[in-house]
């Protein structure tokens, strides 16, 4: 294997590269369960019911399949409901699959090991025996060319993680993750370019470059990137028109950060596009996920008379759903209104939140 060490030369073979879809091999091995018995134990994590799904990946990890007992882990191990003795199980969970040779296990617990996450006691030694095994399983199949593999080649590289540390080599082997289409490896070597991880020079060109290639097979995270960086001028010329197209493909690709700033772009009026409507829509989008700051501006569209009338009614609504979520300025606002408004306005506004805050929780998942 030829590694070349000269990270400049790896990023305009990545640029030239077709940043097509080719999948490799996952490391996940195709289970043994029944796949719609696996489905639903994954549905009910998804859905954040952890005591159900528990309850049946227990009952499928009596099978003693290496991919339920790794899923059962992470479920087990995975968020504040977790107790020590949950993270105990999930570690012989983690330990039964790797004995299969199961690389997300093996990876998992070793960064467990390494890092001591969540009251797991840290034990650097067991951890270096983890990331070993799985690096020996892992490289030969970096090298016959699987991009998953490739791209935790990098990872391992990038952490110094069973290996010493070397930016030259995970920059390698995320860039040839990328071109076999891991759309990950170049958010990665962005990141790396971007922050002068692993010893890298900083490069903030070549870090747009990788966002840009990431964005071009629609990752939302890149896409949002890219965008904050023409909408402020961040190392590029301020284009407005170009940041919202990219926030809204940010959005669509479910980046809900996106949804405040797109208020903000088409509400601005220091240059084209300005809608104050499109503005409305997207900050009731942004509301909808909680942001009180989105909430207390499209308050002010309202209370300035920006999408038609003045609608003060309207105003005293989002000022008081703002004031609910945590905005310092919102109560102000509502005092002001206050005596704007008849009792039954303020009735009629404050109903009109409540009944906005009740559908908003019924779509909240855990809500």
């Amino acid at each position: 294997m030829r590694l070349f060490a000269l990270p400049l030369l790896l990023a305009v073979l990545a640029l030239s590269a077709c940043a097509g879809n080719i999948p490799g091999l996952s490391g996940i091995t195709a289970p043994s369960v029944a796949p719609a018995d696996l489905e639903h134990a994954r549905s009910l994590a998804d859905s954040g019911d952890r005591t159900a799904a528990l309850a049946a990946y227990a009952e499928l990890a009596e099978s003693g399949d290496p991919v339920v007992l790794y899923e059962y882990a992470r479920v087990m191990e995975d968020g504040p409901d977790a107790t020590p003795t949950d993270r105990a199980r999930a570690l012989d969970l983690y330990r039964q699959a790797s004995e299969d040779d199961l690389i997300d296990a093996q990876l998992r617990l070793a960064n467990l090991l390494y890092l001591g996450e969540g009251g797991v006691p840290r034990d650097l030694v067991e951890a270096a025996k983890y990331y070993d095994r799985a690096r020996t399983l892992i490289e030969p199949r970096a090298e016959a060319g699987d991009a998953q593999a490739q791209e935790w080649m990098g990872d391992l590289y990038r952490e110094g993680r069973g290996v010493g540390q070397n930016g030259d080599y995970a920059v390698y082997w995320y860039t040839q993750s990328a071109q076999a289409g891991r759309v990950s490896s170049y958010v990665k070597l962005a990141r790396m370019f971007e922050r002068g991880e692993a010893g890298v020079d900083v490069n903030a060109e070549q870090a747009l470059r990788y966002y840009e290639l990431a964005g071009q097979n629609d990752d939302a995270q890149s896409l949002f990137t890219i965008g904050k960086r023409y909408a402020d001028g961040d190392g590029v010329t301020v284009d407005k028109a170009r940041a919202v197209e990219l926030f809204e493909r940010a959005a669509d690709a479910g980046d809900v950060r996106a949804y405040a700033r797109l208020g903000d772009l088409y509400s601005d009026t220091s240059a084209w596009p300005t809608d104050p409507a499109q503005a409305a829509v997207w900050y009731e989008r942004a509301a909808g996920v909680g942001d009180e700051k989105a909430m207390y501006k499209l308050a002010d569209l309202y209370d300035r008379g920006r999408l038609g009338p003045r609608d003060q009614v309207a105003a005293y609504r989002w000022y008081l759903l703002a004031a609910r979520n945590g905005h310092p300025r919102a109560p102000e606002r509502l005092d002001r209104l206050t005596a704007a408004l008849s009792d039954s306005q303020r009735a009629e506004a404050r109903a009109a939140a409540d009944a906005w805050a009740m559908q908003r929780a019924s779509l909240t998942p855990g809500t």
